[in-house]
This record gives C-alpha cells, structure tokens and sequence, in this order.
C-alpha cells in the first residue's frame, strides 16, 4: 500500500488506526509542502515505523520542469529532504515518486547520478477524483471491487502490487479512507502488506 500526500492530510488519522490494528505497513510519498503544512502528521506516520519517500516539494509536473531545467527539478526533491530532516530529524531515502506519474527515461537516468529510484504503481484507486460527474470518479465500493478484480485477473494474484491512494481527501461524501480497513482486511486474508523497502528486498 503506498500513499500521496500533498494537499490535504483529513485521512491520516483513519489510515494509521487501520495500519496499526492490522499490524502492517505502508509507504507515504509526502511531498515538502504537505510536510511544511502537517508536521505533526508527517511525525506521527515517521514515529509508527511507516516508510516516508519524497513526492517532489511542490506537485510539479516533472517532465515539465527537466525542460526547463535539469537543477530546478533536483531541488524539488533536495527541499523535500531538507524539510524532512528539520521535521524528523532523520534522513529521507531516495525512492521518489513523481507527481501526476509524470516522468520520462531521461529524467530517471538524470536523478538515478544521484541515487534516487522511481516508485510508479500497479493500480490506481483513482481515490482523489471528488466530482461524480467526471468520468474517473468511483465510488469507495467500486475502487475496493475493481481493485480485487485487477488481482484476480493478475498472473501472479497481485503479488508485488503497488497501490496508490491519497492521504487527504476533497470528497465531502465517502472519501476512500474510510474504506482503508475493509480492504486491508481482505488483502491480509491473502497477502503481506509491506513498505517499498521491503519489497525491492
């Protein structure tokens, strides 16, 4: 399970319960202003041994930033860091994962010189989506069904899945979070929820 967060954190406090209860881990991609926004969340996600990685510092397209300027794009995530080391005082690692997904080869050769790694995604809950009039909206229970019928149809029935979802929610009625412990639950019953980390082990 892997979860953005940039602008909103009103789904923190639900995902870590779930996580907690059901004793697994996740990894959080925050990007540096959601820190500078929410350090207390940002602490509490750190100090319940979940794994934190760098989402850019302000949600800025990447492939639009490497044109302008290889430098301004690695700042983006050198902020980030340094935020996070003021906040945690502890060092960010350098699995990263780009805003909107948007990356391309030459940005990943350009940022793998200084050692950072791309974290894409298998399925896309499609959870920040708030307008039901827009053709990618889902409701909670039909991300938590297209999620497990990706899974079923899967050669190898998920195994190595990365899930994205979000942290915070612009849905006033059934943001997904709430649907966290329904789905965590049922992915326990078959596998093992593990950080990034872990799983690149």
């Amino acid at each position: 399970l892997t979860f953005d967060g940039d602008w909103l954190d009103n789904g923190v406090d639900r995902i870590l319960e779930t996580l907690k209860k059901e004793n697994c881990k996740a990894t959080f991609f925050l990007t540096g202003k959601f820190m500078e926004r929410y350090p207390d969340a940002v602490k509490k996600i750190f100090y319940e041994e979940h794994e934190i990685a760098n989402h850019s510092y302000n949600h800025q397209d990447f492939v639009n930033l490497y044109k302008k300027s290889p430098e301004i794009m690695l700042s983006q995530l050198y902020m980030t860091e340094n935020i996070f080391f003021h906040t945690t005082k502890s060092s960010l690692n350098k699995s990263w994962r780009a805003p909107f997904g948007s990356r391309n080869n030459d940005i990943l050769k350009y940022l793998s010189r200084f050692g950072y790694y791309h974290i894409y995604w298998t399925f896309d809950t499609l959870d920040w989506v708030a307008d039901k009039n827009d053709k990618n909206y889902f409701s909670s229970d039909e991300i938590e069904r297209r999620l497990f019928a990706s899974i079923k149809k899967d050669k190898f029935n998920g195994n190595g899945y990365i899930i994205l979802a979000h942290v915070g929610s612009l849905r006033n009625q059934d943001p997904f979070y709430n649907k966290i412990p329904s789905i965590v639950s049922k992915l326990k019953e078959t596998h093992n929820l593990v950080t990034i980390e872990e799983l690149l082990k």
